[in-house]
């Protein structure tokens, strides 16, 4: 499985908890891939993944993040994730996405393209701490909240 196919799974399995804001029948999701696997990738790549990141953190679109375990744990330590109501993974800031209707979505996407879903690593699903001042990003970043609460409530 690579990093494309499971972020176009992703994009999939998102589609159902979106809203149609054009009226042409479709839910666009955007997945932005910074993926990188620190024991394999080159480090010139994943110092380019890393600058992606911190260019995407400028803006006030990115609020939503799905990760796994290891970069989970290295945007944590950075202060990055906000605590949400009804989460008991790391203080509150993630949410295990593997038992839950958006797993299964991703699974039946990577099986339709002819690739088993048993390779995919625990993901995480957390939202952004918001900028206080911006009131964008804080629409934002309520937005990405209210979707992690619905994937959380669907199970």
């Amino acid at each position: 499985t690579t990093s494309t196919d499971l972020s176009q799974g992703m994009a999939y399995a998102l589609e159902q908890y979106g809203e149609d804001l054009d009226s042409d029948g479709e839910v666009t999701v955007q997945i932005l891939n910074m993926s990188y696997n620190p024991s394999s990738d080159s480090q010139s790549f994943q110092i380019a993944q890393s600058g992606a990141l911190n260019g995407e953190l400028q803006n006030d679109r990115c609020y939503l993040f799905i990760t796994d375990d290891y970069r989970f744990e290295e945007l944590d330590k950075r202060g990055l994730f906000a605590a949400q109501p009804g989460l008991d993974d790391h203080d509150g800031k993630g949410l295990q996405l593997n038992d839950t209707q958006f797993m299964t979505a991703l699974s039946d996407y990577l099986q339709s393209i002819g690739l088993s879903g048993r390779n995919i690593p625990t993901l995480w699903m957390s939202c952004r701490v918001p900028p206080e001042q911006n009131t964008t990003g804080y629409t934002h970043y309520q937005q990405a909240a209210d979707l992690l609460q619905q994937i959380r409530r669907q199970g």
